[in-house]
């Protein structure tokens, strides 16, 4: 504690002298500031025993669930965990807000007379929260029962069924745990590249620079539906942000695909334009042997040589990025297949196939560079829970009404346990009455009395 940092190992002394007292039976609700760490640590490094962690249930506290990650926030989450009720976790900030004051006061103390006061302390805040906790305890339920009724009035508004709402919840939930980017941001990294290509294919229409018209203004026409198509996509899921393993790397694949296709288009054109030169060339001095003596024709030839060939390598030199660029792809592939087999894919999806290294520059129009088996998702509409916003008030709605349920459970167990507690203390100070003066006793019955009237 006299350094930076957490130090998770003060966390984990604590939850094992917890456990040492509890029955073996008892679930525990753990609320900690970095309790995803946490609970990541205990389960790599098995700090605790299956027993233990199979009666655990980790979740971060409510002001500091906003500073983690989007995944953390929907998993660790109290209000969305089931059986923490509406509690925020923020005792331990409560008691150091309570104890703070002292800081200036017993930094020049001594060790035992700072243990001293830090007790009394404690023992002061213990009676006055005992002697609130009866109103204390009315206020919750108030609460509960105003957040409840909210909560029912918005289901009931929304009109749609419980059974719905929980399949989408249970759908969203499934793999939150492994969701790691925004869709929306593959898919306009897809968009850019097709902008791209849309741009340098314009650029050669207009300076009139292939051999090809029709062939120009065919992959144009394609390129700008793909382009208009991909920006409806996007318009479509930009506000809805999902984060899920397969469609990372589905949409990572679209992307790499997108953008060999654009490669290998370019290469296809910068060839056309050197075949388009080299006919020029020879057309043009086969015109001119007549007048040209032949030093100066061998001259020329020797120019438009080392052109070509410079143009030539600089096309080769191109050729091990595509190559490498399809590798990437298959090995996009095979990690689909495999997402496909273990069962995190949505169910009816296809594994899109692989690209084969050979013959990739051909540019046939067979070849699997062209297919999007596997990776057209034009048609294929957002979950419910994804883009329809009725359904994701109606999933927000749902659980505060479930942590609802849960918190008038856990108040009416803790106005059973305070009275059960009163009762207790009453009848051990009645036998003790009965057995000694009624003097010192009657000073110890009076404020119990008065605790019993608010209990």
């Amino acid at each position: 504690m006299t350094s930076a940092g957490e130090k998770q190992y003060y966390a984990l002394a604590l939850i094992q002298r917890l456990f040492n007292h509890l029955p073996s039976d008892m679930s525990v609700g753990l609320l900690y500031d970095i309790g995803c760490q946490l609970e990541r640590s205990c389960r790599k490094w098995e700090f605790f025993s299956e027993a233990i962690l199979s009666r655990l249930t980790f979740a971060i506290t409510v002001f500091h669930a906003y500073g983690h990650q989007w995944p953390c926030q929907v998993i660790y989450h109290p209000q969305k965990r089931v059986g923490f009720g509406l509690s925020d976790g923020e005792g331990c900030e409560r008691l150091w807000s309570f104890l703070k004051p002292l800081i200036p006061v017993l930094r020049v103390s001594g060790f035992h007379q700072r243990l001293f006061v830090l007790d009394y302390q404690v023992r002061h805040l213990h009676a006055k929260s005992l002697a609130c906790f009866g109103d204390w305890l009315h206020w919750r339920w108030l609460h509960c029962r105003k957040k409840m009724a909210a909560a029912s009035e918005a289901l009931t508004s929304l009109d749609i069924d419980e059974s719905i709402l929980r399949d989408q919840w249970a759908a969203q939930s499934k793999n939150k745990g492994e969701e790691e980017i925004a869709r929306v941001l593959a898919l306009e990294k897809i968009l850019e590249h097709q902008q791209i290509a849309v741009d340098d294919l314009e650029h050669q229409l207009i300076t009139d620079s292939v051999c090809d018209v029709i062939d120009l203004n065919t992959c144009l026409l394609e390129v700008r539906c793909k382009l208009m198509a991909t920006t409806t996509l996007v318009a479509k899921r930009r506000a809805a942000l999902g984060r899920n393993v397969y469609l990372q790397v589905h949409m990572n694949a679209h992307a790499v695909k997108t953008c060999i296709r654009e490669r290998l288009r370019q290469r296809k054109f910068e060839l056309e334009r050197l075949e388009r030169a080299y006919r020029t060339t020879v057309n043009g001095t086969s015109s001119l042997l007549i007048i040209l003596v032949p030093e100066k024709l061998n001259k020329l030839y020797d120019v438009e040589n080392k052109i070509q060939d410079h143009v030539q390598a600089a096309i080769k030199r191109r050729e091990p990025t595509i190559l490498k660029l399809v590798s990437n792809y298959n090995t996009l592939c095979k990690q689909l297949q495999t997402l496909i087999k273990v069962g995190t894919a949505p169910l009816g999806v296809v594994s899109p196939p692989c690209i084969s290294r050979e013959g990739i520059f051909q540019l046939d129009v067979d070849d699997d560079i062209w297919q999007d088996i596997g990776l057209d998702d034009a048609t294929t509409d957002p979950p419910l829970w994804l883009a329809d916003e009725s359904v994701r008030m109606g999933i927000r709605h749902l659980l505060e009404y479930d942590r609802c349920v849960e918190e008038e459970d856990r108040l009416c167990r803790e106005r059973c346990i305070l009275q059960e507690w009163m009762m207790l203390e009453w009848n051990n100070l009645q036998r003790a009455r009965d057995e000694a003066a009624e003097s010192q006793l009657c000073i110890s019955m009076n404020p119990l009395s008065c605790l019993f009237l608010t209990y």
